[in-house]
């Protein structure tokens, strides 16, 4: 019972993992096997009730005949069917709420945006982008400050911000190249807007300031 259990699951998580797969479209393959690992959930979660329903009956009849052992077998195999089928169901209602809700895929975390300062264009300012919306912003004197930042409907699209700062006064930062090497930055105050390269960040870019 245990094997199985842990099979199902693990299999199941797999799944879950597979529709969080964004900015890709899912080939008609690889759309029935998600098919298939989640009826094959479904249906064994039915299966487990059947024999849940069975085995409580028996368990009844066991504990009045006075077969001890054959009621605690029961009852052992009653409590695994439920676990199992409580951690089905979590998974499950992950992968529905991904699959409603998939994850962007970020192509700027781990990467800095490097462009022309707004006031002095012959210094190079840099977005440093980090995971969870964080992200730092090195001005003129390299100063560091901290920016925060979110994807919009493209995953190539990324509004920033300086923390404590109205969203609506930071910069659009727009990947313009399929590897993710250019991009433009754009002052929302103002639409100024000027081309930029992106490069793999260094450990003092990522360094708190």
């Amino acid at each position: 019972m245990e094997s199985r259990f842990t099979s199902a699951v693990s299999v199941l998580f797999l799944f879950c993992m597979v529709t969080t797969a964004s900015a890709q479209l899912l080939s008609r393959g690889e759309l029935a096997l998600k098919r298939y690992e989640e009826d094959r959930a479904k249906g064994l979660m039915k299966l487990n009730e059947s024999f849940i329903a069975t085995f409580r009956t028996e368990l009844q009849n066991s504990m009045q005949s006075g077969r001890l052992e054959e009621a605690n077998t029961l009852k052992a195999k009653i409590e695994a069917l439920v676990e199992e089928n409580a951690e089905l169901a979590k998974a499950l209602a992950v992968a529905e709420k991904k699959a409603a809700n998939p994850e962007k895929e970020n192509l700027l975390v781990g990467k800095t945006v490097h462009f022309p300062h707004e006031r002095d264009e012959s210094f190079t300012a840099r977005f440093v982008f980090l995971e969870g919306g964080k992200m730092y912003f090195i001005g003129l004197g390299n100063r560091k400050s901290e920016w925060g930042y979110e994807q919009g409907d493209s995953p190539l699209v990324f509004r920033t911000w300086m923390t404590g700062r109205p969203k609506d006064h930071g910069m659009v930062v727009t990947i313009t190249d399929p590897e993710a090497t250019k991009a433009t930055v754009r002052y929302v105050v103002g639409g100024k807007t000027v081309d930029g390269v992106i490069r793999r960040s260094d450990r003092d870019e990522v360094a708190a300031p």
